[in-house]
């Protein structure tokens, strides 16, 4: 394993979502150089909301960042809430779905590279339509269920390439298949 030794932090930026930290670090080279990372607030979830013919609802949302439409899993930040909690709330703002049943089958890091943030991969069965509001505020334009072969066509077509996504996609798959 390489030896990093972090000499100093600094919170650049902080707001109730994440922190951006600057580290003064001796990489395992011996240099001094900087290493900048950002923490979550708190843990996140993506849920896998799986219908009663195993299809999966996502979510399409404008991502600012990008500029553009993305097709997502549901997925957000726990707030103070405990997994199972959160899950349950994100599914409802998200997709305006109630579950009767979740399953913590997984766990991912936001990106290792950037930060040590970790999440957990819920699946949500036994859905039911309880709202037809979709969480606007962060952009939602429609949810809607999709076939497993579909969703493994827009992960190879690169229309879905959220790391979150395929990844939870891929975990819940792994477990389903078992």
């Amino acid at each position: 394993m390489a030896d990093w030794k972090t000499l100093n932090t600094e919170t650049i930026y902080q707001n109730k979502w994440l922190r951006l930290d600057e580290d003064t670090v001796i990489n395992p080279l011996g240099q001094q150089s900087i290493y900048s990372h950002f923490e979550l607030n708190s843990e996140f979830v993506s849920v896998v909301a799986i219908n009663d013919d195993d299809s999966i609802y996502l979510t399409q949302q404008y991502r600012y960042p990008i500029q553009s439409l993305s097709w997502e899993i549901v997925s957000g930040q726990t707030d103070g809430q405990t997994v199972i909690q959160a899950a349950a709330r994100e599914l409802m703002e998200e997709t305006g779905l109630h579950a009767t049943s979740f399953e913590e089958v997984g766990g991912i890091y936001v990106d290792a590279g950037l930060s040590g943030s970790k999440g957990k991969v819920i699946i949500a069965r036994g859905l039911s339509q309880a709202t037809d509001e979709l969480d606007q505020l962060d952009g939602i334009t429609q949810a809607k269920p999709f076939p497993i072969a579909e969703i493994r066509r827009m992960i190879k077509d690169g229309e879905i390439q959220t790391p979150h996504t395929i990844a939870a996609f891929y975990i819940a798959l792994e477990h389903m298949e078992k």
